[in-house]
């Protein structure tokens, strides 16, 4: 359903206190308290990457131990209301409930993102790798690690991703080199 990333890995977000009420017993819930809590659990190479080019880093983070900076993107946290909702056993309702809150929190946008897993262009999922690469080679401008980070994680064709692979190791070698004018 939704699919969020932090740049804190235990960071936490309320979406509903418990509701209850008392009894002759002791208390009755009404309602179950509802909490999206970001961990590291499941997070994978897209969401990092996704994270990185979405999100701001609020400084760096200092290493206590040996000094120096800590790489943002190791910090990450993911949130997924599928996995926490069969985990927890939240009703669909429960599930929305928690998305909506979550998209559409003030946090949204600066502590969070929702991770969107969009195609690396119109119509890729349903292309045959050899019609992805003629698209390619047609002039279209990929971002290569994010097209092999949604390949893996989508349909994962071997082959289309070892292609993708070398396509972008010569993409990195044809960068333009400096123009020399030679004056004699």
């Amino acid at each position: 359903m939704a699919r969020f990333v932090s740049f804190g890995r235990k960071f936490a977000h309320g979406i509903r206190d418990e509701l209850s009420e008392p009894t002759q017993f002791g208390r009755r819930t009404l309602t179950r308290p509802l909490f999206a809590q970001f961990s590291e659990d499941g997070r994978t190479e897209y969401d990092v990457e996704y994270g990185a080019r979405h999100l701001l880093p609020h400084g760096l983070p200092e290493d206590s131990i040996e000094g120096g900076e800590v790489d943002p993107r190791s910090q990450m946290g993911v949130f997924d209301t599928e996995e926490t909702g069969r985990r927890l056993q939240w009703t669909e309702a429960e599930k929305e409930l928690v998305a909506t809150t979550l998209r559409n929190s003030e946090e949204c946008g600066r502590t969070f993102v929702e991770v969107l897993h969009a195609e690396p262009f119109a119509g890729y999922d349903t292309m045959t790798p050899e019609n992805i690469l003629q698209v390619i080679d047609a002039g279209l401008a990929v971002d290569y690690e994010m097209a092999i980070m949604h390949e893996r994680e989508n349909l994962n064709r071997e082959e289309l991703i070892a292609e993708l692979m070398a396509r972008a190791a010569s993409n990195i070698e044809n960068v333009e080199q400096p123009v020399t004018i030679d004056a004699s």
